[in-house]
């Protein structure tokens, strides 16, 4: 029986973010661990893992710290620096162009495939063609972890390198088509900046700050009307635990 959970995570993997509000460390992918600990349920132990779109490889990093072998780890980058930082900590890592190539691995290669905050900088042909890409790449019962902005998250919908934000359960009923099963979905209800025009420097400062007291009444507020409404309309960001 598929689930649905909340969660307030959100994170942004991209260059242009990173240089804005600073490096990021392994740390700050402890909760993204834990989740894929959380949701691993396959009797086999944990083997590979891929990261698409991995940044400076610091989620790869964590699952070094926490006992991962470097030769499990694998991860898929465009951005040049990016890609140079990460092979010089020794990780495997493949870079192409998510639009037009498939996954350069055999079938049934990974335990878990990360893909965070990475489908809505792609067309929604390439996001199709990746779930099915990810599927053939996933060993039997591996797991899919993926984080992506709603598409009723105007912020989200107006970022300059965003291409197409998917309505939350577009993407999983794409999913429930590929083949995954046992679907675990999480939501995220929309803050109140979640509702304006993407303004750089704005959001960078927002995204820094602890909420005030009108803030936080509005979050839970904006909560509790998706809570009674079920509107999709309110969710800021989905997640996606699914299993081969």
């Amino acid at each position: 029986m598929e689930k649905q959970e909340h969660t307030d995570k959100r994170g942004y993997n991209t260059q242009e973010h990173w240089e804005k509000s600073g490096e990021r460390s392994w740390k700050d992918y402890i909760w993204l661990f834990n989740n894929l600990k959380k949701h691993y349920l396959s009797k086999e132990p944990i083997g590979k893992i891929l990261d698409i779109g991995c940044g400076h490889a610091n989620f790869l990093d964590c699952c070094k710290e926490n006992g991962s072998p470097a030769g499990n780890l694998f991860g898929i980058e465009g951005e040049p620096e990016s890609l140079e930082i990460c092979k010089k900590k020794g990780y495997s890592i493949a870079s192409i162009d998510l639009e037009t190539d498939k996954l350069p691995y055999p079938d049934n290669t990974f335990s878990v495939v990360i893909c965070s905050q990475l489908i809505e900088h792609i067309s929604k042909k390439a996001g199709t063609d990746l779930i099915s890409e990810i599927y053939r790449v996933l060993k039997k019962d591996g797991l899919l972890l993926i984080y992506s902005p709603s598409y009723y998250n105007k912020t989200g919908q107006t970022m300059p390198f965003h291409i197409y934000c998917w309505k939350p359960y577009e993407l999983r009923d794409l999913m429930r088509k590929t083949g995954y099963r046992n679907i675990v979905t999480k939501v995220s209800a929309l803050q109140w900046y979640d509702l304006k025009v993407y303004n750089d420097s704005w959001h960078q400062r927002k995204y820094k700050q602890k909420p005030n007291l009108l803030e936080l009444f509005l979050k839970y507020g904006v909560y509790a009307l998706y809570k009674l409404t079920k509107s999709q309309r309110l969710l800021s960001q989905t997640a996606f635990a699914a299993y081969k």
